[in-house]
């Protein structure tokens, strides 16, 4: 066997040819081994490219500024695009590109990112890091504290946002931690969109240059509402009550009365809600709870719940929602901002009271823990209340110790309403349509016998006039309460 000679190049065998093209020149073409073109001799430049596989396109190609290597730019497929458009529209490609020297595909970009606004981009930065390398609170947070705290600049396209606008902005801003964190946002989305080369400068950059360093907000460890403030407290939000909707008011004194966060509030689901067992299991979600966090519904709570539950007002506002608690005036989702509503309880408050501070979500949670620590509740009980991360806490923890819970979340109740001039009662009664009589019982073991869903018909202000009375020795059960399956121990009252 003869070894072939290095030195002998092998021929290339090439399959492109030049010729006129038509509307059904496409046709006769072929596929070969490898994929070619057919060029068009009167407009240079065009041409049709056969795919291998069989698949014929229309493209053209030429030099940026008539230098460098050459753009392509393919057109569409030659059975679904009309050949006269086709030609027509590589014409106005190759003329933009080789003697006015735009590329289309940048001009395309260019435009379409008129059209973009830091929501938009705020999409882009969330859809390349949700959910391996971001928490679903962090997903919320971007569009929600940016349309909070800069609703002017999101309005704006972001080419033509400014560093007078930014600088504006801030100037008019109350300059608080949020709105640093806004700007924070926004100025890491500018520069995710210059890598992308959307942009070519970072006027949060700029502006930061002008406006400085930021200054350090004061911790807000101690903003709660204390005892002296309670009352005032009390008496403003039971005035704002009844001017804004129902669910943000529900959503207030959900979070008052269990102290949890405000993204697990405003994110409950009816099926976390558990109205035989009498509990509430919130789900185990990426944020700093750790485990399963089971909430006992005291009695106000119960009512407040089953109040929404059978909303059945004419807007989706005012009426049960099929999965959220707190759902929100339009669209299909949660309640996300509640900051327009707490404000006007701060407003409120500040005609009584000046506490020092606008009241928030947290500020209530903080409340909470408070008011567990005046009235001596252990640590450990705490931990367990607000659902802290502990080691010798496990998800095992679903039922065990309920009632022992629940009486924990009833002295923090009886506190609030001892502090706010008896406003929980008030609620009670008014708001979520308890008994008057029978709220604050101090004869639960009267109710032994009694399914939680009995004893909890029996509280309603449905059966207040059959306890009329209630707690005297001589004091009997109704034909009515008996037959709604009330049981009474006739010793119970007796020394």
């Amino acid at each position: 066997m003869t070894e072939s000679n290095p030195k002998v190049s092998r021929k290339k065998i090439g399959f492109n040819v030049t010729e006129t093209l038509n509307k059904s020149s496409y046709k006769k073409f072929k596929p070969k081994s490898s994929d070619y073109f057919a060029r068009d001799k009167k407009l240079e430049g065009f041409f049709i490219k056969i795919y291998k596989t069989g698949t014929k396109s229309y493209g053209c190609r030429t030099r940026l500024g008539g230098v460098g290597k050459p753009k392509e730019h393919m057109l569409g497929r030659c059975e679904v695009v009309d050949f006269n458009v086709a030609k027509e529209k590589a014409k106005e490609m190759i003329y933009s590109i080789k003697h006015e020297g735009v590329n289309p595909k940048e001009r395309v970009r260019e435009n379409s990112l008129k059209q973009k606004t830091l929501l938009n981009l705020a999409d882009d930065y969330i859809a390349a890091r949700y959910p391996k390398n971001m928490s679903s609170y962090t997903k919320k947070d971007y569009p929600a504290r940016m349309r909070n705290r800069m609703p002017a600049l999101v309005k704006m396209s972001v080419t033509e946002i400014t560093t007078d606008d930014v600088e504006s902005w801030w100037a008019k801003s109350k300059q608080e931690r949020s709105d640093q964190i806004a700007f924070g946002y926004a100025r890491k989305l500018f520069a995710q969109a210059m890598v992308k080369k959307y942009l070519s400068q970072n006027v949060f950059d700029s502006a930061k240059e002008l406006i400085g360093d930021f200054e350090t907000p004061e911790p807000r460890t101690e903003r709660h509402i204390n005892q002296n403030d309670m009352e005032d407290f009390f008496n403003a939000f039971k005035e704002v009550g009844s001017r804004i909707p129902t669910t943000m008011r529900d959503y207030a004194v959900f979070v008052l009365i269990t102290g949890k966060r405000k993204g697990e509030s405003s994110s409950l689901k009816w099926s976390n809600v558990k109205w035989e067992q009498g509990v509430i299991i919130l789900d185990k979600v990426d944020t700093k709870k750790k485990k399963i966090d089971v909430i006992p519904m005291t009695d106000l709570l119960y009512f407040l719940l089953k109040s929404r539950y059978e909303a059945r007002g004419k807007t989706q506002a005012t009426r049960k929602h099929p999965k959220w608690v707190f759902q929100s005036r339009a669209g299909d989702g949660h309640i996300i901002n509640p900051y327009k509503n707490f404000n006007k309880v701060s407003n409120e408050l500040a005609k009584k009271r000046d506490i020092g501070f606008g009241v928030r979500p947290h500020d209530l949670r903080r409340t909470f823990s408070t008011a567990t620590k005046e009235l001596g509740i252990p640590k450990d009980d705490l931990a367990v209340l607000l659902n802290h991360a502990k080691a010798d806490v496990t998800d095992t923890y679903v039922f065990t110790g309920i009632e022992y819970k629940k009486q924990r979340l009833k002295q923090v109740e009886d506190y609030m309403n001892k502090h706010g001039a008896s406003s929980l009662g008030w609620m009670a009664v008014e708001w979520y349509g308890m008994n008057s009589l029978y709220f604050d019982s101090e004869y639960s073991k009267d109710e032994k016998g009694m399914s939680l869903t009995t004893r909890m018909k029996l509280k309603s202000a449905e059966y207040e006039d059959d306890f009329y009375g209630f707690g005297h020795p001589e004091w009997k059960p109704s034909q009515r309460l008996i037959d709604a399956g009330y049981i009474h121990d006739e010793n119970f009252f007796k020394e």
